[in-house]
Formats: C-alpha cells, structure tokens, sequence
C-alpha cells in the first residue's frame, strides 16, 4: 500500500514510539451530572434536614450573674472615668492651691526678711546715737557736777567770810540750837570758838547765862560762828559743815546722784564701744556714700 492510500490518522512505526509514554486517562468513574430540580435537588439526592438547636432562655442565676457582671463593668468605667476626671481636678486644685502658697510663703518671707534687715539697721544706728550721745551725756554730767561743786564751795567761802566780818551770827545760831532741844528747862553745855565765847558772855551777861543754865567752854577747834550744844539726852551739832549740808541738802543729793549717774554712763559707753557691732555700724557709716571723710563731726 501506497503512502497516498494510507489513512491518514493512522501512526506509523516510529511515531508510535514517540507517542508510547502517553496514557488515556481514566474516565470509567467520570458520569454525566444530571440536572437539578427546582428545589435545587438533583435525582437520587435525598435532604437530610438538619435538628435545630434548642434555645433555652436565661435562668435567673444566669440572668444576674450578667447584671453582676454589669454592673462591675459600669462601676469600673465610673470609677477610672471618676478617678480620671478626679486628679485633673485635683491637679488644678492643687496648682492653684500651690500657687497662692507659693505666694503667701513668698509674701511671708519677704516681710519677715524686710523687718529682720530694717531691725538690724535701727540696732545699727542705735548703736552709733548711743556711742555720739554716751560721751555727750558724760560730759555734760561731769559739768553740772562740777557747777554744784563750785557753787557748793563758794556757797561755804561766802558763809565763813560773812561769820568773820559778823560775828554776831553765832547768836542767831546759839539760839537756833538750844531752841532743837526738846526740853528747854534743863542745863546745857555749849562749846564755841574762843572769840565767841567772849562775844556771848558779854552779850548776854553773867546773870543771863546762869539764869539760862548755859554753860560755856571754849573749843579752839571750831571756827568762829561754830558752836556745839550738849545737853542730857541731846545734841546739837551747829559746825558750818553740817549747818551747809542743811541749807544745800538738795543740791548736795543732786551731787551723789549725778556722781552715781556719772558712773553708770562711763560704764555704758566703755560696753558700747567694746560690743564688735557697735563698731561694724561705724564703720559701716564710715563707708556710705556720700560721707565727708575728710571733716570730722562738731560736736556744738
């Protein structure tokens, strides 16, 4: 047989060999799907319904366990969302509050400060008026002492001059004296200056003098205008010492008393001017500005 008569779809020896590895695949289990009906189903297909599950309602445990649960969930968020808004408010609270603490203390401080410092700056110029005005009350101490003194003196020379050129004046002291005895009817022992003696017994006379229970004696010791009366149970010292120390009694305790306050003072500028703040507020005055180093201060 010829290559033109031999069908066509017919292989050939060779070709078979190529095509010798190749299978027909296996189509006895493969079947032709039938339609499916209107409910979806197809023949020979059977509906297995399916048992639905039954719902049982909540049982009261159930039921209040989810309201337990509830309201724990709602305490929860009430509590963070309370405790939230909470500590912002305290926040502010607490920021304002600090604030005008700040203030206060701040205030506080300030004014303790300020009256500690202007404390200290009126102790400091204390300190400098007690050490100008110390001096000052000293000496001007020292001078009414010396004034009294002074007076006192020529207060003592003016009365012994007078008792000299008047003698006299021993009878207004002889009567003086014997009037300070408290009984006037008893003897007496009266002691003057040999001049006065004879100025009195001829004043007075014997009989005057005996009638009178005077007994004179002479005392060279006592000065002309002296006399010393004596009685029983009294004396009477009429010396010009004691009869000045009478008149001037005020300014004589004037005397002591600014001799004591003469003390005191001395005492206290010698303190001031050894206290070390005294002298730091001096030399602090010293170095202000606008002080005149060059001049010293007057003291008129």
């Amino acid at each position: 047989m010829t290559d033109s008569k031999r069908p066509k779809n017919l292989l050939r020896g060779e070709e078979q060999d190529e095509f010798a590895h190749w299978r027909l695949p296996d189509m006895s289990s493969a079947r032709e799907e039938e339609p499916a009906n209107l409910l979806g189903r197809r023949p020979g297909q059977t509906f297995v319904p399916q048992e639905e599950e039954e719902i049982r309602p909540p049982t009261l445990a159930e039921i209040e366990a989810i309201r337990a649960e509830a309201e724990q969930e709602g305490l929860a968020a009430g509590h963070a969302e309370g405790l939230a808004q909470g500590l912002e408010a305290g926040r502010l609270q607490g920021l304002k509050e600090g604030h005008e603490e700040g203030v206060r203390q701040g205030h506080e401080q300030g004014m303790a400060q300020g009256l500690e410092d202007a404390a200290r700056m009126i102790a400091r110029f204390e300190g400098l008026i007690e050490q100008f005005a110390a001096p000052m009350a000293v000496l001007d101490n020292e001078i009414e002492q010396e004034l009294l003194s002074l007076a006192m003196g020529l207060a003592k020379q003016i009365l012994q001059h007078e008792l000299k050129t008047h003698p006299e004046h021993v009878l207004a002291a002889l009567r003086e004296g014997v009037d300070c005895l408290p009984l006037k009817e008893q003897q007496v022992k009266i002691r003057l200056n040999p001049q006065d003696v004879t100025l009195v017994s001829s004043l007075y006379g014997p009989d005057e003098i005996t009638r009178k229970q005077w007994q004179l004696e002479s005392d060279p010791l006592l000065a002309q205008g002296e006399l010393v009366i004596d009685s029983q149970r009294s004396r009477v010292d009429m010396r010009l010492e004691n009869r000045i120390a009478a008149v001037l009694a005020a300014p004589i305790e004037r005397h002591e008393t600014l001799e004591r306050e003469a003390q005191v003072l001395q005492q206290q500028a010698q303190g001031a001017a050894a206290e070390p703040g005294h002298a730091d507020g001096v030399k602090g005055a010293e170095e202000e500005p606008g002080d005149d180093k060059s001049s010293p201060p007057s003291t008129e």
